[in-house]
């Protein structure tokens, strides 16, 4: 139903209004991480690691929206609230990963390239690293595979998104109740198809601007508000959240990156958290875990599988830039450096995570 039940707004769905902690949505975004790391360190097994960021995208909006739904359920949404949760979530640790960076770009890299890196650190820290990358250069382009910032696009579209999101989410629950499902599906729908369009004509903007990844935020947003809500039975959610996980294990094997990527084929991805999230929902309305997926609610085991990765693949040549300072062939010195780097960090790991029943 689109609308939520007579006790609340017809905008606020009434299980949207009290947000509790859920270790099966912390499974799911470990569980997103892998292929993008994979993805970036040149695992050839998973060619379409990169769609992990699209199931972020689409939790993202599922979760934040959830926060704003239960402010202004109560009557206590506050932008300048919503704005310092932010910062204070994320401003002191993309700080830190800025200065460790750049103080390590700063000793190995050329001078040009540290140029080019400190344009880039200084669009992260506006939250415009997107616009600038699009401007500079594709995502799949070899260039952009030797930037340390790359990352750091993903969050330039989610701040620019939260820029408008909580206003048109506060406009609607005052003038718009009950056609707010309709207003976002709407503009999810618009996004999608500029999305599909762009892919073939500029690839570049639809994968890095906030319009063409909106559809995505969007997504999970509308689960939050109660849409595609219907009560379940335990096998079909047992189905519901598998058909899920397959949608996002198919999409990270199958998909290329010589394929036109985000538009139609940025679905499958995205419909994989859909089903998981929407799956907790009982056939009386109660929730329930996620399907028994191995380590899905163990997000701690599901981390830990990069680094394990990590310390028993060989490190990757390194950058022309090392090379160039160091000698010819630095990697055997280099390597034994770096393998022990990640055993002491596993070791680590599996110190800080002792074992739980």
């Amino acid at each position: 139903p689109l609308n939520a039940p007579p006790a609340m707004s017809p905008a606020i769905p009434a299980e949207s209004a009290h947000v509790n902690h859920r270790p099966d949505i912390d499974g799911l975004r470990s569980f997103a991480i892998l292929p993008v790391l994979a993805y970036h360190v040149g695992i050839h097994a998973v060619p379409g690691g990169f769609v992990g960021v699209d199931v972020f995208f689409v939790i993202s909006g599922f979760l934040i929206t959830q926060l704003l739904v239960r402010d202004l359920s109560r009557g206590s949404f506050s932008l300048v609230d919503f704005y310092e949760r932010r910062i204070r979530r994320i401003v002191p640790a993309l700080t830190a990963m800025l200065l460790v960076t750049g103080l390590i770009y700063f000793r190995y890299s050329l001078p040009a390239e540290f140029v080019d890196f400190s344009q880039v650190m200084i669009a992260a820290a506006l939250s415009v690293a997107n616009v600038l990358l699009w401007l500079n250069s594709g995502y799949f382009d070899a260039a952009s595979s030797e930037r340390p910032l790359l990352h750091t696009w993903s969050l330039g579209v989610e701040e620019q998104f939260y820029l408008f999101w909580p206003l048109l989410l506060a406009a609607c629950h005052r003038w718009a109740r009950g056609r707010t499902l309709w207003l976002v599906g709407a503009l999810s729908l618009v996004s999608f198809a500029v999305s599909a369009w762009g892919v073939f004509h500029d690839r570049s903007g639809t994968f890095y601007l906030v319009h063409t990844r909106a559809w995505e935020l969007f997504l999970g947003a509308m689960i939050a508000l109660g849409a595609f809500s219907v009560p379940l039975k335990r096998w079909h959610r047992e189905l519901l959240g598998w058909l899920g996980l397959a949608l996002i294990v198919g999409s990270v094997f199958l998909i290329r990156a010589t394929m036109p990527f985000p538009g139609a084929l940025a679905l499958p991805p995205c419909l994989g958290p859909d089903h998981p999230v929407r799956a907790r929902r009982g056939f009386d309305g109660a929730t329930a875990p996620l399907p028994q997926a191995p380590g899905l609610h163990r997000p701690d085991l599901l981390l830990a599988v990069p680094l394990a990765l990590a310390d028993h693949r060989p490190a990757t040549e390194p950058h022309p830039a090392v090379r160039g300072r160091f000698g010819a062939d630095p990697q055997a010195r280099d390597h034994r450096g770096i393998a022990r780097g990640r055993r002491h960090v596993l070791a680590l790991h599996r110190a800080a995570v002792p074992d739980r029943p």
